[in-house]
């Protein structure tokens, strides 16, 4: 959101339903490489090994993996329930690739 003041782009709305979602995915994530890191150290402490040297390069590339797993699956959710609510409006089938696609009901706010 501060990239699109920023920019100046005024014409993009962000939707409460995406928002709502991207901040969400981001608890998941962080969540998640807490409860993996804790686990990394506490295996390499017992293996005898400096986790210093080995847990964050682990950790880096597993929230590299984990985050992206986590926003695709978030992507395809509101993609499924932008089609769904466009056929409820009777506008038929949403493609995120046409005119009437996510980023235009979701992020930028047209119909």
């Amino acid at each position: 959101m501060l990239t699109l003041k920023v920019f100046d782009l005024t014409n993009v709305d962000m939707d409460m339903v995406f928002v709502a979602t991207l901040l969400i995915v981001g608890l998941v994530q962080v969540g998640t490489l807490l409860m993996i890191g804790r686990g990394m150290v506490e295996f390499f402490w017992w293996v005898k090994l400096d986790p210093d040297d080995y847990v964050l390069p682990l950790l880096s590339a597993l929230g590299d993996l984990i985050g992206t797993g986590i926003l695709v699956a978030a992507f395809t959710i509101l993609t499924q329930w932008g089609r769904m609510h466009a056929e409820d409006d009777g506008g038929g089938a949403v493609s995120p690739t046409d005119g009437n696609g996510l980023a235009r009901r979701l992020v930028l706010g047209y119909s």
